[in-house]
């Protein structure tokens, strides 16, 4: 009878990391930041920690003295920031559909011109948006769309889009005048 007591109340290095597991899981990481509503109002509390990626399209937060956890969108906010430095602001991308895409975007570089990256799930490039800070003039660069052609010999193959080109154009003819 103590042989099968003592079986049965070992634990298995097994269960614990299934526990542990269990608990990490449960447990999402949360930074100390603010938002900026549509009404300009700066409100502090906790972001949910994710990759770019994540963050483009909606962040969970939590106001401070509270436990609520609230999700935003990207049309809910003007921008969000962590404490440590990281912020994004939300921009209308005008190249997709008739209203365009809301995105949240992270500013990477400050100086005479802003430049925010909007990363996508499961491709290579990031979107660009290039602000220019004394006129406000915001320039979008998107990765080129993969079209289909025909070939000479009949068959069927697979490019890019050239209709970024025209932007860079239009920013060079800018810059020029």
């Amino acid at each position: 009878m103590s042989y099968y007591f003592t079986r049965t109340t070992k634990f298995h290095p097994l269960y614990l990391f299934f526990i542990f597991s269990c608990v990490q899981l449960s447990a999402q990481e949360t930074s100390p930041g603010f938002i900026v509503t549509i009404g300009k109002d700066t409100v502090k509390g906790f972001i949910q920690e994710g990759t770019d990626a994540d963050l483009r399209s909606e962040i969970i937060f939590v106001k401070s003295g509270t436990s609520e956890k609230v999700t935003y969108s990207r049309a809910d906010l003007l921008s969000f920031g962590f404490e440590y430095g990281r912020t994004f602001e939300s921009f209308r991308f005008p190249y997709t559909g008739n209203e365009g895409e809301m995105i949240f975007a992270k500013k990477s570089l400050y100086g005479k011109i802003t430049l925010f990256t909007a990363p996508k799930k499961k491709q290579r490039h990031p979107d660009i948006v290039l602000v220019n800070n004394a006129t406000k003039e915001t320039f979008y660069l998107q990765e080129p769309e993969k079209i289909t052609v025909e070939t000479d010999k009949g068959g069927i193959a697979i490019s890019e889009s050239l209709r970024h080109m025209g932007i860079l154009k239009l920013c060079q003819r800018r810059n020029t005048s």
